[in-house]
């Protein structure tokens, strides 16, 4: 019987818990900054074409990137701090691995 009365209560937190890991994008980023985190659109960016992370791979809008550098003429747009981050320490292992899609 004690178990059943666990399961309800216990339920809600299990939910939480997973509704948070469904939209971190896996850098390790906490901050709400993430870009997993931003998904509300405004119409201009509807229209606004996606860019991916050179980092997670992830797709993301320019408007809604939590970072941004330029490296050897091209601007490179981040779904987190985290990502920057690690870019920076070795950008050609990320350039020479972009996704093309």
């Amino acid at each position: 019987m004690r178990n059943k009365l666990l399961i309800p209560l216990a339920l809600p937190a299990i939910i939480l818990f997973m509704s948070n890991f469904a939209l971190a994008c896996g850098c390790g980023c906490t901050s709400n900054n993430c870009g997993a985190n931003n998904q509300s659109l405004n119409q201009q960016q509807v229209n606004e074409e996606k860019v991916q992370c050179p980092v997670m791979k992830t797709w993301i809008l320019p408007s809604k990137a939590a970072d941004k550098t330029e490296y050897n003429g091209k601007t490179y747009y981040f779904c987190c701090g985290g990502c920057k981050e690690q870019f920076l320490k070795n950008p050609d292992d990320y350039i020479n691995s972009e996704v093309k899609s």
